[in-house]
């Protein structure tokens, strides 16, 4: 929805040429954590996503509340400030370092 809505503001204020730019400004780094992490979650096996996914259900309301489908980094981010998730983030951080360096 960011892009068509960036996208549709450029043909309204006849800018179409800045198209690119703004999009790419608006979602490029977005898009790039979501490939890296798409690439190393691929790495996992049945065994460590199911670890992962019960450890992030635990987690399920604040998921819910802060979840945003074109920002998946902020639901990371709000992960990391809760500190009732801190010892799951550490369990989840040494299989996903492991698949990332090894």
């Amino acid at each position: 929805m960011k892009a068509a809505s960036i996208l549709a503001n450029c043909i309204k204020e006849d800018r179409l040429a800045d198209y690119d730019k703004l999009w790419k400004k608006e979602l490029l780094s977005e898009i790039k954590i979501g490939l890296k992490v798409k690439d190393v979650y691929s790495r996992f096996n049945e065994e460590e996503l199911k670890k992962i996914f019960k450890l992030l259900k635990a987690q399920k309301a604040l998921i819910e509340k802060v979840a945003d489908f074109e920002n998946h980094s902020k639901i990371v981010v709000e992960l990391i400030k809760n500190p009732r998730f801190y010892s799951s983030m550490g369990q989840i951080f040494q299989i996903f370092f492991k698949k990332l360096f090894y």
